[in-house]
């Protein structure tokens, strides 16, 4: 069932970050539910902004330190809404982020974030936290529950917010293994 809010005068659909699904950037469709567990950093980026090369160092050094326990992803969606920064096609978008930057968190499909046709995600992002991106590298942290905890501009860097991150990390629970509990039991005979 399906439950209906009136937020700023708008119908919005009562769903949760975990109703949708996305592309990664190669069109393979993602279900955000297998993200349920998990602390995310969602944010757009753009490979000519900027601001790119410092957040994408910075956001290749936190997936490194905080995903080890597979607590904590980033969803990186580039996006050609501000300035034009992010003209290129996906495989070459894939190109800059992984093979140049050597980044290893998910890339989603390029798509518009703001106004009419924003990509349905994106939309609800911006309805559920009341703030709207206005440049490149906007970036929301939602807890292991898909609840909206804060949002940074581009100006923000990674490393000035890495507590905040680290602290919405460092609450959810580490899962267990089958081989996790198989051990336990063998200690506790």
């Amino acid at each position: 069932m399906k439950v209906y809010f009136l937020l700023l005068g708008t119908l919005v659909l009562g769903e949760s970050l975990y109703d949708f699904k996305v592309n990664d950037i190669k069109g393979n469709p993602i279900d955000l539910s297998d993200y349920k567990g998990k602390a995310l950093l969602i944010l757009n980026t753009a490979s000519q902004c900027g601001h790119t090369d410092a957040h994408l160092k910075a956001l290749k050094r936190l997936h490194e330190i905080l995903s080890y326990e597979n607590r904590f992803e980033i969803l990186a969606f580039p996006c050609n809404d501000f300035g034009e920064q992010e003209p290129w096609e996906a495989q070459e978008i894939e190109e800059f982020v992984k093979s140049h930057h050597k980044c290893e968190f998910p890339l989603m499909e390029k798509v518009k974030i703001t106004g009419e046709n924003a990509n349905p995600l994106w939309k609800y992002i911006i309805k559920t936290t009341q703030v709207s991106p206005t440049w490149n590298f906007q970036k929301y942290l939602f807890d292991s529950n898909g609840k909206f905890v804060k949002s940074w501009d581009a100006n923000t860097s990674i490393e000035s917010i890495f507590d905040d991150i680290k602290s919405v990390v460092d609450r959810v629970p580490v899962k267990t293994t089958d081989s996790d509990s198989e051990e336990a039991n063998k200690i506790e005979l």
